[in-house]
């Protein structure tokens, strides 16, 4: 109808699903083309940034990092 903008689906992820999506793709990997594209809009609360942010400072992901030639701030 003109005059009226196109609304965005959003969404609420919670952290599990965010690390899922940025590190590892698989299904989930397209919320972050989704993302990129205007498709979607994410929805998460400061903490669940927070925490995202906590845990890819996790050891156990370094390598993963290490070998997308990224870094956690580049995630967030």
């Amino acid at each position: 109808m003109p005059g009226q903008e196109k609304r965005h689906m959003r969404v609420v992820l919670d952290t599990n699903v965010l690390i899922s999506a940025f590190l590892f793709g698989g299904r989930l990997g397209r919320i972050v083309k989704l993302i990129e594209q205007g498709q979607i809009v994410p929805c998460f609360i400061i903490s669940t940034f927070e925490e995202l942010r906590k845990v890819l400072a996790y050891e156990k992901f370094e390598p993963i990092f290490l070998n997308a030639k990224s870094s956690t701030a580049e995630v967030i």
